[in-house]
């Protein structure tokens, strides 16, 4: 494994430029060797990374929720370098971090869920991605949880003004629902591409988180897709089929695209 200051200083030195994005997810891939899921959680974000280079033009616009260490925001850099970038991160450490490295996007410290207000935050100080709204079980049972207090928006205010928005990404650690009941208005105006982590907290009812995101999804006119078969040129998915992919089982399917109908 390559210690975690290195990785922060090559970070630092590559941001903004062409070798960022390829360096980055080499050493992705390098660090989910041996992990459970390692092997498909670079394969999607591999996918996803070309999925954005397919659809962002110089002048598009995207919005990042649940930034982390900026994948996809510095992928959104510098494919549209001519577009409004906003990153949302509701872990103060990184959104400053994020802040110094990318200084052309717009960086909002909260979470993103269904109604403005406060919420506590469960923050993983080890692993900070694992952080969540929600109470993931592994999540409350580390001893590395530090229980934090953050602002909470919703996509439709933070994007109300914009004339366009081509792509959003929400990783909210298994409040997807939340987000996208909060960007009804968004995802009905603009109908982006929508990279979605469908995420499911120990105990959910799969089925009903799955309908949830379904409806919200349909109701804004958007097709669902794999991100490889989308990439592939194959037909979407039917709701039956995206209900039998999602789950707590081995080989369950846990990232997405929603996409305008082609």
């Amino acid at each position: 494994m390559i210690p975690a200051i290195l990785v922060d200083v090559a970070e630092r030195m590559l941001a903004g430029t062409r070798l960022e994005t390829p360096v980055r997810l080499a050493h992705l891939r390098l660090a989910g060797l041996g992990r459970r899921h390692g092997a498909r959680s670079w394969a999607y974000k591999r996918d996803a990374l070309a999925v954005m280079a397919r659809v962002l033009k110089p002048a598009s616009s995207t919005v990042d929720i649940g930034c982390h260490r900026g994948l996809f925001l510095g992928q959104a850099l510098r494919l549209a370098p001519e577009g409004r970038h906003l990153g949302v991160e509701p872990v103060p450490e990184l959104a400053e971090r994020l802040r110094r490295l990318y200084p052309a996007a717009e960086l909002v410290v909260a979470a993103v869920a269904d109604r403005p207000g406060t919420r506590e935050f469960l923050c993983h100080r080890r692993e900070p991605g694992l952080s969540s709204l929600r109470p993931w079980r592994g999540l409350v049972e580390s001893p590395h949880l530090e229980r934090i207090v953050v602002p909470v928006t919703t996509l439709d205010a933070l994007v109300a003004d914009w004339p366009t928005l081509r792509l959003v990404k929400i990783d909210a650690m298994g409040a997807q629902v939340e987000v996208l009941a909060g960007a009804r208005r968004t995802l009905a105006t603009h109908r982006p591409f929508v990279l979605l982590y469908n995420r499911l907290a120990d105990g959910d009812d799969v089925e009903a988180v799955c309908r949830a995101v379904w409806r919200e999804l349909e109701g804004a006119g958007l097709a669902l897709s794999r991100l490889a078969d989308w990439l592939a040129g194959r037909p979407p998915l039917d709701e039956s089929r995206f209900y039998a992919c999602c789950g707590h089982f081995d080989g369950a399917e846990w990232m997405f695209l929603a996409h305008p109908p082609r």
